[in-house]
């Protein structure tokens, strides 16, 4: 089983709820390139994001990069305000 946990916190250092994260998949080991969405989520109340099985997103399945295996999951944050 693979998975990826996020916690997102404010500048005082609490947990942020609310805040939208988003997960995407790169056939480029540093993560560059567009990426595929793999799933977007808000953060809870504890500030925290669970992405689990991530083994069966092994492989990039749309675009230019389709087929390709996956070398990264990148992890992008939508600050607000």
């Amino acid at each position: 089983e693979e998975g990826l946990s996020v916690r997102v916190l404010d500048a005082a250092g609490a947990p942020a709820e609310g805040v939208p994260i988003r997960l995407s998949a790169s056939a480029d080991e540093n993560g560059g390139g567009a990426g595929e969405l793999v799933a977007s989520r808000r953060s809870d109340a504890a500030g925290m994001v669970a992405f689990v099985h991530l083994q069966q997103r092994r492989r990039i399945q749309y675009g230019q990069d389709k087929g390709r295996e996956v070398l990264a999951f990148v992890v992008g944050v939508a600050v607000p305000g």
